[in-house]
C-alpha cells in the first residue's frame, strides 16, 4: 500500500510540471484571444494537483481525492482537445495511470471513464476540422511530450506495480513449499493427538465400575483438551491448502508424483502401484493434502501391524479413486465412529483423524469418500462430482514403483 501511494504521489508531481511545461510550450502556438481562458483553465487544473497529493498522501484510499483526481484528468485532456491536437493521447495516458495506479473504487470509475469517452469524443467531433488543420503543422512538443509520458508511465508501472507481482508470485512459490511441508509436519501432529484420545477412552471405560470423581474429572478434562488440539489441528491442516477453491485441469500422474516427493523416504519398501491414467479438473492442493493423509494412514498401519511386504493400490472406477492398502484395515471403533458421527470441519471427534481431512477435503470439492475394509486391509474410494474425472485410457498407465 505505502508503495503504491508513493507511487501515485510521484506520478502526480510529474503530471504537474509536464503539464506546466506543456502550458508555456502550447501558449504561443494559440491565438491571442484565446490565450488568457485557455491559461486559466489549465492553470486551474495543473494547481488542484497540490492539496490532491497531500490529501492522497494521507490517505490514499479514500473515496473523494481520488473521484476528484478523475474529474481533474477528464477535464484537463477534454480542456486541451479544444484548443490544440493529439489530446487523444492523454486520454490514453491518464485513464491507464487513473486505472493503474490510483484506487478509484469501480462503482465510480466505470461511469466516470463512460462520461469522459462520450464527452472526448464529442469535442472530438466538433472541432474535427481545426484537428486536421492544426495536425498538418503539429509542434515538436506535441510528440516530445506525448513520448515522454508514456516512458515515465511505464517506468513507474513496472517500479511500483510489475515488481511488487514479480515478488508476490516468488513468494507464493515459497509459501506453497512450505505448505506442503507442513502438511506431513501436521499428520505427525495429527497422530500425537488421536492416541492419547483413544487411550483416554480406553482408561475410561476401564474405570467404568469403579466410582473415583477425582480421576473421572481429570479424565474428563483430558478428553476436552484433546478434543480441542484436534480442532485446532483440523484448521492448520485446512492452512496446508495452499491455493483453496483453485479449480484447474491436472493429470492425476502429477497429484501423486509430488505427494511422492514430499513423502520422500517414508515410502521407502513401500510397493506403489497406479493403473489409472486421467485428468482432473478440479482443486489439485487438495487432491494431493487427501492423498497425503491417505498415504500416511496406510504407513502408520503397515507399521503398527508390522506389515512385511507393504503395498498401496490406486485404480479409476467410472467417476471414483480407489486406494486400497494391504496394512490390516480400519479399526471397527473408526469406521463405527465415521458412520455415526457428523462430519465437521472444526470439532471432530474420537480417532482417525488423518479420516477426517480426507472426508472435508473431499467434501470442499463436492464429492465424498467411502471408506471401508477390503480382503487385505483398508479401501478408501474417492467419488467426484460428474465433469470432474476423465479417464484418458483405462490401464494405459501401470506401473510399480519401489522406493527405497
Amino acid at each position: 500500500m505505502n508503495r503504491h501511494r508513493t507511487a501515485s504521489v510521484i506520478m502526480l508531481a510529474f503530471f504537474f510540471f509536464l503539464g506546466t511545461s506543456v502550458l508555456l510550450s502550447e501558449l504561443p502556438l494559440l491565438a491571442t484571444d484565446q490565450r488568457t481562458i485557455y491559461a486559466v483553465v489549465k492553470s486551474f487544473f495543473l494547481i488542484s494537483l497540490i492539496p490532491l497529493g497531500f490529501w492522497l498522501w494521507k490517505d490514499y484510499t479514500s473515496v473523494w481525492p481520488n473521484t476528484l483526481l478523475g474529474v481533474i484528468f477528464m477535464g484537463y485532456s477534454i480542456h486541451g482537445q479544444w484548443y490544440r491536437p493529439l489530446y487523444y493521447f492523454a486520454v490514453f495516458q491518464l485513464g491507464m495511470g487513473l486505472s493503474i495506479l490510483f484506487a478509484v473504487p469501480r462503482r465510480i470509475f466505470r461511469p466516470l471513464l463512460t462520461v469522459w469517452s462520450c464527452v472526448f469524443l464529442g469535442v472530438l467531433y466538433l472541432r474535427w476540422d481545426q484537428y486536421q488543420e492544426q495536425i498538418k503543422t503539429a509542434a515538436f512538443s506535441d510528440v516530445f511530450f506525448a513520448i515522454l509520458v508514456f516512458a515515465a508511465l511505464a517506468i513507474v508501472n513496472h517500479t511500483y506495480i510489475t515488481t511488487d507481482r514479480m515478488f508476490r508470485e516468488t513468494a507464493l512459490a515459497q509459501f506453497s513449499r512450505m505448505g506442503l511441508q507442513a502438511s506431513r509436519l501436521i499428520h505427525d501432529l495429527k497422530g500425537l493427538t488421536a492416541s492419547p484420545k483413544l487411550y483416554a477412552e480406553m482408561i475410561t471405560e476401564k474405570l467404568a465400575d469403579k466410582a473415583d470423581p477425582q480421576l473421572t474429572q481429570a479424565l474428563e478434562a483430558l478428553s476436552r483438551d484433546l478434543e480441542n488440539l484436534n480442532r485446532i489441528v483440523v484448521e492448520l491442516n485446512q492452512l496446508t491448502t495452499v491455493a483453496p477453491n483453485k479449480i484447474e485441469d491436472f493429470k492425476f500422474s502429477m497429484v501423486l508424483d509430488s505427494t511422492r516427493a514430499i513423502l520422500g523416504g517414508r515410502l521407502r519398501n513401500v510397493r506403489l502401484e497406479s493403473s489409472v491414467c486421467a485428468r482432473l479438473h478440479s482443486d489439485s492442493s487438495m487432491l494431493s493434502s487427501i492423498l497425503l493423509n491417505l498415504f500416511l494412514n496406510s504407513m502408520d498401519n503397515f507399521k503398527k501391524n508390522q506389515t512385511g511386504s507393504p503395498e498401496i493400490r490406486i485404480s479409476a472406477h467410472g467417476r471414483s479413486l480407489v486406494i486400497e492398502d494391504n496394512g490390516g484395515g480400519f479399526a471397527p471403533e473408526v469406521l463405527k465412529g465415521l458412520t455415526l458421527e457428523k462430519i465437521s470441519s472444526t470439532k471432530p471427534k474420537g480417532t482417525g483423524l488423518g479420516l477426517w481431512f480426507v472426508l472435508d477435503g473431499m467434501q470442499n470439492l463436492g464429492g465424498k469418500a467411502k471408506m471401508y475394509n477390503g480382503p487385505t486391509g483398508a479401501c478408501v474410494e474417492l467419488v467426484f462430482p460428474r465433469g470432474v474425472l476423465s479417464l484418458l485410457s483405462p490401464g494405459a498407465l501401470s506401473s510399480e514403483i519401489i522406493l527405497g
